[in-house]
């Protein structure tokens, strides 16, 4: 496991820097009303997520020229959710979790890897001027590690930035799954923050619950 961690922190560090190009794509668009949604299914590395029908969705195939990003969702106003499959040097067995003696310190090293390397990342390639961290919650289940971060990055100009992401690692299996969204920060924008909430927590790997809903909440910064 802190052989992982380590291999992990270097792949990290370039995740912020995809993260952040995601972000340079912000498109201003027009709200719309409340759309149907459709389900997206990546059968490769199984997990799924709904998303209004009418938000422009691409795949990306993995190759040389493009190893983690699987799928850019662009929705209103400069949001959009991405998905990055990351390759693990070694898989995380249940039975290797449920024997570790300090589960949660584990878990807790992963979620400040994750922030110390993504999106520190992402907060100094945005030119942020302080990045809040909000919301962090282990999610994890007997289906694997999983854990959610939120972040809040202060601009010198404009409206903040929210940049908040599930992240799963599957046991027994040779990846993790990064689902990110970034968004501008609207608070009097309820119905947009609503449908960005929906996304967000339908995020799940199959077989596994959704994630809790109204999980999202980048202004309680600690």
């Amino acid at each position: 496991m802190k052989k992982m961690l380590a291999d992990l922190s270097a792949k990290r560090a370039a995740l912020g820097l995809v993260v952040w190009l995601s972000a340079a794509f912000f498109i201003a668009g027009i709200a719309r009303g409340q759309e149907p949604l459709k389900e997206y299914w990546d059968k490769e590395y199984g997990y799924e997520f709904s998303y209004p029908s009418g938000w422009a969705l691409e795949e990306f195939p993995e190759g040389q020229a493009n190893r983690d990003m699987r799928v850019l969702l662009q929705g209103p106003n400069g949001s959009s959710f991405m998905v990055v499959a990351e390759k693990l040097p070694k898989p995380v067995t249940r039975e290797e979790f449920d024997a570790s003696p300090d589960k949660h310190g584990m878990v807790e090293k992963l979620i400040q890897q994750s922030i110390a390397d993504v999106y520190t990342t992402v907060s100094h390639n945005l030119k942020a001027t302080e990045m809040k961290v909000g919301t962090v919650t282990d999610l994890s289940t007997e289906h694997g590690i999983k854990y959610y971060i939120s972040t809040l990055h202060m601009m010198k100009k404009g409206r903040p930035i929210i940049v908040a992401g599930i992240h799963d690692i599957p046991f027994s299996q040779d990846h993790r799954i990064d689902f990110i969204m970034t968004t501008f920060w609207n608070k009097a924008a309820e119905k947009q923050n609503d449908i960005l909430k929906t996304v967000f927590n339908s995020f799940h790997m199959v077989g596994d619950s959704a994630t809790t809903s109204g999980l999202v909440d980048p202004g309680a910064s600690k």
